[in-house]
């Protein structure tokens, strides 16, 4: 039986003092990639992690607590947040948009990860998006075969190149 079966889960919005916590669970489930980028790079995306409270504006953080431990974030970006403030992030106004998809790596391979991403779903579904997009790179290839696996495809005109040696590989799932 998997933790998923064991543990009592709640989902919902991390509250503000949740919110170093949530830091904790990101920069650990992305620690593994740190040898990957360069020390300057990931000092700067390790900082937008900590730079979380100034999210809040335009993002929802979604957390997965097992047991009344947070053991799984995601940044969720709703439809109607995003008409009103205008949001800088490269998808049409009627999509949301998910980002920092994270899971304590020993809770990895569990379910954990996909129970996040369909809430982040069901969200979109209740605001009538369209679609809901994300971006991944090449070392997260076990993250991109779940959203795969959960009928998202590749929009290559939406992927970035920050980082040409890692460009941020964009996908979709219409809704």
């Amino acid at each position: 039986m998997s933790d998923v079966q064991q543990g009592v889960f709640e989902i919902r919005n991390a509250s503000i003092d949740e919110l170093d916590e949530v830091v904790d669970v990101v920069t650990s489930a992305y620690r593994e990639y740190a040898e990957f980028i360069p020390d300057e790079r990931w000092n700067r995306y390790v900082d937008n992690i900590k730079d979380i409270r100034a999210k809040l504006k335009e993002a929802e953080i979604v957390v997965v607590l097992q047991d009344r431990i947070i053991v799984a974030s995601a940044t969720f970006y709703p439809k109607h947040k995003r008409e009103i403030d205008k949001s800088d992030l490269v998808w049409p106004n009627d999509w949301t948009a998910i980002r920092l998809v994270a899971v304590q790596p020993e809770k990895r391979m569990q379910g954990i990860g996909r129970m996040l991403m369909e809430e982040c779903i069901n969200r979109s579904r209740d605001q009538s998006a369209t679609a809901v997009g994300l971006h991944t790179t090449s070392l997260m290839s076990v993250a991109a075969s779940m959203y795969e696996k959960m009928g998202f495809v590749r929009v290559p005109e939406f992927d970035l190149c920050t980082n040409p040696n890692l460009p941020a590989l964009a996908y979709k799932l219409t809704i």
